[in-house]
């Protein structure tokens, strides 16, 4: 098994792209599959880490980037 480490914002990253991937496919499509995995994994990981920060901070970023603010 490797490491690897990876910044909070990173992953913050990988989680806001992975939500976009699962709800712009298909629940059939492969890309769907593996943003699914890949979603419970870091959260998996969050929760076993005790790092609570980056959902924090996703959710503060959704909130400042919806198109309602304009």
């Amino acid at each position: 098994m490797s490491v690897m480490r990876i910044n909070n914002d990173y992953l913050k990253e990988v989680l806001l792209i992975c939500e976009w991937v699962i709800n712009e496919t298909d629940s059939s499509n492969i890309q769907n599959i593996r943003a699914k995995k890949i979603t419970s994994r870091i959260v998996k990981f969050l929760n076993q880490t005790g790092n609570y920060s980056v959902m924090t901070n996703l959710k503060k970023e959704k909130e400042r980037i919806t198109l309602d603010n304009f």
